[in-house]
Formats: structure tokens, sequence, C-alpha cells
């Protein structure tokens, strides 16, 4: 997504640059969650990137500050896992 605030006409190109930008990324080794969050635009890289003793950790950690689930719901946890409410 977009910056909040930028007009929604910058949606796809913003989009198609993130998804250039990681598959670059990715293929030179990096990661796309080297410096900042995960949102839903890296989503599918972060996937493939994550280990399933981090995503425990992850879970665990989300459920002690957000028991209703309604931080961030379904962007980086499965709802396996009670990323949504």
């Amino acid at each position: 997504m977009p910056p909040r605030g930028a007009p929604q006409s910058l949606d796809v190109p913003f989009t198609l640059a993130a998804r250039r930008e990681a598959n670059a990324i990715e293929a030179n080794g990096g990661t796309t969650t080297h410096h900042h969050a995960v949102g839903r635009v890296h989503r599918p890289w972060y996937e493939g990137e994550r280990g399933s003793l981090y995503l425990d950790a992850l879970a665990s950690a989300k459920q002690a500050v957000d028991p209703a689930g309604i931080m961030n719901p379904g962007v980086l946890l499965p709802e396996a896992l009670g990323s949504t409410p």
C-alpha cells in the first residue's frame, strides 16, 4: 500500500514497485524484513523467510499483548494462530 494519505492513484504503481523490490532483494539473498515491519504488500515473501520457531514466538507474543486480536489482524499470523478476532 502507498504511504498513508497518498492519492489512491499511487496504489497500483506502488504495489508493483514494492513487488519488484522484494523480488530483487530475495534474488540477492536479502529479506523483506531487513529494516522495518512487514505489511500486506510484503507478506508473500515474508511467508518464505520466517521459520516455525519464529512464528510460534510471534504468535505467543501477540497473544500476550493482543488477546482480542484487534491489532493488525491477519497480516503476519495465519488465522489458525489467532490473528483475527
